[in-house]
């Protein structure tokens, strides 16, 4: 069978159950490393979106965010496809067609842990400054900032 994953594996380096400890909360650079659309266990279709941490402290940790746009209920579906688009406007992409166009697009994302799980949660996001950008100079900046 073509998906099965029928070869042995060395011991996890974590032990029994023993899991990796989660990020602290803060802004993290991080690019999109997986996007696809799955069901959930309720059923309903959802897009998975694995981020990966770019930054040297903790590069290429990964964090997740589910995004249920396919729910029966019409409110949850528009939530999280606003959430969706929330996503989409920081990586500078809007309405993409297929979750290939969002892999490896680079953006900052905020974690934090949820206090239930001790797991990480991506809470919100923001552009990164494209390198070609330069350094702002702050003697240029308006008198408003």
């Amino acid at each position: 069978m073509e998906n099965e994953l029928d070869f042995e594996r060395p011991e996890s380096e974590f032990g029994d159950g023993e899991q990796m400890s989660p990020v602290p909360e803060g802004w993290y650079a991080a690019s999109i490393f997986s996007c696809q659309r799955v069901t959930a266990s309720s059923g309903n279709d959802m897009v998975s979106v694995q981020f990966a941490i770019t930054q040297p402290d903790y590069a290429n940790r990964r964090v997740w965010k589910n995004y249920v746009c396919w729910h029966e209920t019409e409110k949850t579906a528009q939530s999280f496809a606003r959430e969706f688009s929330r996503l989409e406007d920081a990586l500078g992409v809007k309405g993409a067609k297929a979750c290939e166009e969002l892999l490896g697009k680079h953006l900052d994302i905020l974690v934090k842990i949820e206090k239930a799980t001790q797991k990480n949660q991506v809470s919100s996001y923001r552009s990164r400054p494209r390198p070609d950008m330069g350094t702002p100079d702050p003697a240029n900046a308006p008198d408003w900032f």
